[in-house]
């Protein structure tokens, strides 16, 4: 598990958020937000919206894609 992957999913625990709230949000499926958290697909728009939800900037979760 990578370092952001532990860093959001214990950002999310702390905070009792869980994919499928993201995912109501951005109006796209829990697994497409888990997709994303995960590393298997790299769309902007859900990263920004769990950077969101988390309150983290962006650069600090996907530093590689600031």
């Amino acid at each position: 598990m990578n370092i952001n992957l532990n860093r959001i999913k214990s950002e999310m625990k702390a905070r009792k958020i869980t994919n499928a709230q993201i995912a109501r949000q951005t109006g796209v499926t829990y697994q497409w937000v888990s997709m994303v958290i995960h590393g298997h697909s790299k769309s902007p728009r859900i990263k920004k919206a769990i950077a969101d939800c988390l309150e983290i900037p962006y650069n600090e979760l996907w530093p590689e894609a600031a």
